[in-house]
C-alpha cells in the first residue's frame, strides 16, 4: 500500500515542480492515465503477492483432512452420543447395537478448530489480527 501512496505522492510532486501553474485537459487526462497505468501496476504486484497456488491450497486441504482423521482416531474428538444408543436382544444371549447418533456440532467445532490451526501453520503471513 505505501508504494501506492508513493505513486501519487510522485505524481503530486510533478505537478508542483511544473512551471506553469495552468494546465490543459490533455495534460490532466495524460497525467491521469500515466497515474492509473502505474497504480494498476502496483495493485497488480500486491494481489500477486498474496496469492496461493492450487497446489499449496491442496496441501492445506490435506493436512486439514489428515488432522481431522488423527483426532477422531486418537479420541481427542468424541461425537458419538452414548446416551442415544439403542441395543437389542438376539438369540443366544447376543447384544447388538442397532443405533446411535453421531452430533454434527462437535465434529463441526472441532473442523473450525482444525480450519484455524492449519491456516495459521500454512498462510499465517496472511491473517491479520483480529479486531474487537
Amino acid at each position: 500500500m505505501e508504494n501506492i501512496n508513493n505513486v501519487f505522492d510522485r505524481r503530486v510532486d510533478i505537478v508542483c515542480d511544473n512551471y506553469s501553474s495552468v494546465f490543459t485537459k490533455e495534460d490532466v487526462l495524460n497525467m491521469l492515465s500515466g497515474l492509473r497505468a502505474e497504480v494498476l501496476k502496483e495493485a497488480d504486484t500486491l494481489t500477486n503477492g498474496n496469492s496461493i497456488s492450487e497446489t499449496t491450497f491442496q496441501e492445506f486441504s490435506c493436512n486439514v483432512a489428515s488432522a481431522l482423521e488423527c483426532s477422531l482416531d486418537n479420541g481427542s474428538i468424541d461425537p458419538i452420543d452414548h446416551d442415544s444408543a439403542e441395543f437389542a436382544f438376539e438369540y443366544n444371549s447376543r447384544v447388538v447395537l442397532e443405533n446411535i447418533n453421531v452430533d454434527a456440532r462437535v465434529i463441526a467445532e472441532a473442523l473450525s478448530e482444525i480450519l484455524f490451526e492449519q491456516f495459521q501453520e500454512s498462510f499465517g503471513e496472511f491473517t491479520t489480527p483480529k479486531v474487537e
